[in-house]
């Protein structure tokens, strides 16, 4: 057989197969029967596949498309920020020295075996989030956003 072609009108689905030297059979299939066939050439042909399924490589990377993949991890980090500019903010205090002592402390802190302190603790699930601490600005923002929802409440 050279080739094998599937038509369906609407009304009924033909299986023609044509051979070598050009001769065509064509046969009616029932959808039942249709569906029996299709699962039979799936199941003749899936050992013979091999290495065939695999796709070819791309030569260009792929690029996740939208979303951020650690988003769960970033608002836990932002979560815990927020928590530590609570411990840290004195009133008249600018965000942007409790954002440079929030950077220092994070930077120079180290985690005892237990911690039951909570800011230490906070701190301690900074460092477990696997992310950089953000830059002065990038923290302002992250706290000040809480301080904005505490004004507003």
């Amino acid at each position: 057989m050279s080739r094998a072609m599937v038509s369906d009108d609407g009304l009924t689905i033909r299986l023609t197969a044509y051979g070598e030297d050009g001769v065509a059979v064509s046969v009616m299939l029932s959808p039942v029967r249709a569906i029996a066939i299709a699962g039979d050439l799936i199941r003749a042909a899936l050992p013979k596949i091999g290495n065939e399924a695999q796709l070819p490589a791309r030569s260009a990377p792929q690029h996740r498309r939208g979303g951020d993949a650690q988003a769960a991890r970033r608002q836990g980090r932002d979560e815990n920020l927020r928590k530590l500019a609570e411990f840290r903010h004195r009133d008249g205090e600018p965000l942007s020295a409790v954002a440079r002592k929030i950077i220092d402390h994070q930077r120079r802190f180290q985690p005892m075996p237990e911690e039951t302190d909570p800011e230490r603790m906070a701190m301690l699930e900074i460092r477990n989030s696997g992310l950089s601490i953000p830059g002065v600005r990038q923290l302002l923002r992250i706290i000040s956003s809480a301080s904005n929802q505490n004004d507003m409440q």
